[in-house]
Formats: C-alpha cells, sequence, structure tokens
C-alpha cells in the first residue's frame, strides 16, 4: 500500500538542496564549497588547511572550503590510497609508493614500493601498511623503519600517542571476519585485541579506545572498543573521535530499498543522528574541525567551538613578510609553527626554514639581487631583493 508520509519524508529530503535535517542534535553541520566531483581522500591539517585528492591532483583550501587551488600530482600510475598530514608536509599513498609534498609544487618520492594501504599517523611517525609484511615508519618522510605486521595484509590503521590499532583483512581457517591487533611500542610486536565478524570499512582511536566500523551479510553493524552496538537499517562506512565523541557515518535505508540517506550519529546512539542528501564515506578531523565526505561530491564541516565556523574570507593561516622589497633582513610572520622554502625564479630551491608561530627574521643579505619566493602551507609569497 503507498504511504504518503513515507514518501513525503522522502520528498523532503530530496529537495533540501543538501542541507542536513538534525534529529535531536545541536551540531551544526555546515556544506562548504567542494572542488569538485570524484573526490577519493580528504584531510585537514592542524592548522586548518584541507586537502582533497581528486584523479591526479590535489585541491587545497586554507580558507576552510571559500577558494581551492588545483596541484597537479605528477605520478600518473600511483592511483590514490590515502593522504595524510605529517610534519609540514602532505603524504599521499597508492600502488606504486609514498609521494609528498611541502608546497603542492615540488613533489619527491619518500618511499617506494607496492600495495600500500593503511596509513595513519601520530605526533611522532608515520606509519603505512603494505601487503606482504611491507610495512614501516618514519618521523621525517627520508628515513624509514621497518616494522613488523601482525597479517599478511592491513588494510586499515589508526594511531594516537600510545598505541597503534591495525585491522587485518584475515581469519584463522574456516572462519569469515576480520582481526584486530594493538602495538604499544611502534610496531615492534603485536597483540590480539579481538576476532570481529565484520568486514572493516574504518577505524579510529583515541587514548585508551578505538572503534572499528564494518560491515557483514544482512547488513548487520558493529562498532567495537568503546562501543558495542547493532545497526541493521543501512550501511556505515566511516568512524572518527572528535570533540570527545566517537562519530560514526554512513547511509540509513527507509522503506524502499534503492533510497538511502546520508547518517552520521555519535556514540552508537541513533538518537543524535544527523541526515543529509548522500552517504557519508569518509571522515577526517583536527583540534578544531571535522570534515565528512558525501559520495565524494559534497563536503561538510563541523566546528569543536559552540561559535562555529570563523569568518572563512579570514586567510589566517598565510605568513606575511615585511620590508619588502628588501636590501637584507626580513620578518617572516607566521599564525602557526611550519615549513617554509625559498626559491629563485626559475623554482629552484635556495633554501628551507622551520618557522615559529611569531616573528622570524630571515637574512637575504648573501643573496643576489632578484625575484625569489617563499612558499609555505601551499601559499606563496613573492619576495624582491634589491
Amino acid at each position: 500500500m503507498f504511504n504518503i508520509g513515507v514518501a513525503l519524508m522522502a520528498l523532503i529530503l530530496f529537495i533540501c538542496c543538501g542541507q542536513p535535517i538534525a534529529a535531536q542534535s545541536s551540531s551544526t553541520w555546515t556544506k562548504i564549497n567542494s572542488p569538485g566531483d570524484g573526490i577519493s581522500t580528504v584531510t585537514i591539517s592542524p592548522e586548518n588547511v584541507i586537502f582533497v585528492t581528486r584523479a591526479n591532483a590535489v585541491h587545497v583550501s586554507s580558507d576552510l572550503g571559500v577558494t581551492w587551488t588545483r596541484f597537479t600530482i605528477p605520478f600518473a600510475s600511483l592511483y590514490i590510497h590515502n593522504a595524510l598530514w605529517f610534519n609540514g608536509k602532505l603524504y599521499v599513498s597508492g600502488e606504486d609508493g609514498i609521494i609528498c609534498t611541502a608546497d603542492g609544487q615540488n613533489w619527491e618520492m619518500s618511499k617506494a614500493g607496492y600495495g600500500f594501504q593503511g596509513m595513519c599517523c601520530n605526533s611522532q611517525f608515520l606509519y603505512i601498511f603494505g601487503v606482504n609484511n611491507n610495512s614501516w615508519k618514519t618521523a621525517d618522510g627520508v628515513i624509514w623503519t621497518q616494522i613488523s605486521q601482525p597479517a599478511s595484509s592491513v588494510n586499515e590503521a589508526a594511531a594516537d600517542e600510545n598505541v597503534l590499532i591495525a585491522v587485518c583483512d584475515y581469519a584463522p581457517p574456516g572462519q569469515t571476519g576480520s582481526r584486530v591487533y594493538k602495538s604499544y611500542n611502534n610496531g615492534q610486536t603485536w597483540t590480539l585485541a579481538e576476532d570481529l565478524n565484520i568486514q572493516p570499512i574504518g577505524v579510529s582511536t583515541k587514548p585508551g579506545q578505538y572503534d572499528v566500523v564494518g560491515f557483514t551479510m544482512g547488513h548487520q553493524m558493529s562498532s567495537r572498543g568503546q562501543y558495542n552496538y547493532d545497526y541493521s537499517s543501512g550501511y556505515l562506512m566511516a568512524v572518527n573521535y572528535f570533540n570527545g565523541d566517537c562519530l560514526v557515518g554512513g547511509s540509513e535505508n527507509l522503506t524502499d530499498p534503492n533510497f538511502y540517506r546520508g547518517i552520521i550519529f555519535t556514540n552508537g546512539d541513533l538518537s543524535t543522528a544527523v541526515y543529509f542528501d548522500g552517504e557519508i564515506i569518509g571522515f577526517t578531523s583536527n583540534a578544531n574541525y571535522v570534515v565528512a565526505n558525501l559520495l565524494g561530491f559534497d563536503l561538510y564541516i563541523l566546528a569543536a567551538s559552540t561559535n562555529g565556523l570563523p569568518n572563512q574570507s579570514q586567510k589566517s593561516f598565510n605568513v606575511s613578510v615585511h620590508p619588502n622589497p628588501t636590501d637584507g633582513v626580513i620578518c617572516v610572520e607566521s599564525p602557526v609553527a611550519q615549513l617554509a622554502s625559498l626559491h629563485d625564479i626559475s623554482g629552484q630551491l635556495i633554501k628551507e626554514y622551520k618557522l615559529l608561530a611569531g616573528k622570524n627574521n630571515v637574512d637575504l643579505s648573501n643573496f643576489n639581487p632578484g625575484i625569489y619566493f617563499l612558499r609555505s602551507n601551499f601559499k606563496t609569497v613573492k619576495i624582491i631583493k634589491i
């Protein structure tokens, strides 16, 4: 029998122009500009710079999605799996290795290899997991140290300052599902945390806790670690800790098996659900914001502060340089600690700097007169030396 109530609900969802429909939730998700369709990964740096990978390019926004700058990735066969901001650089992993860049224009191969899948980091190390015991860690992107691997294939990983979590698409003979392993010594040794009768999709950690999201036949959903619950009316695709909550995202089925709406809820509590015009397929977060990726098309952002988003026209992440032109020492003011590099007019690297938050004196007295470029956080400042 035709149910006019269900039909009306579906119609309302379709005509909401992508705006979330909140259900008993004080959280406000704001839709931000997207650089285009086909978003594969989204990551946000501690300085609130958002990085999006699409096909063979990375798109960068330092104003929370108001404007985007596109940089081509020069490794056409990389086939991107993950992207993370670590120690002042963007790292992109794929089938042929891991590449990195500090400015979007100069790329280098950080680690050659094949089949890298799970990637995660904390403040000390970047970790990458491949197939056939091909797992590594690095503190600087240059020197890589091999770590042990709890199983032949790790397809999801997460880390905080104390524990490294690896979710393996592996089960003992005759069983299905996956296993979760913990390491408290940066991947030297592993202990089995638990067996899961799910195919893992996402994993996230905070000190002393972890959550895994996945699915089994019949769409039964589970999360382990801090919360235990089943969710049988849709698909769960992503998990992330943010502002003290465990966020779980995916899609929810109404009564039409061909129609799903996006859903995000916190701490395993469906009463906090927020709904969207599209399935949630990924999260990224820092201390200030979490960004949700909807079907690779739309981006939504949630602020940790109750004050919401700042004035998005304020480019608060860029450095300023004065005096410019200069005949000697310049003052480089940076809102955060970050890496910067000086290039000549041909683009050749001249020198690298570690900027502190605040004022930094940079001496150009010994450089020839001409035009130079200071690059930091994917932004470039033109400097004239006289």
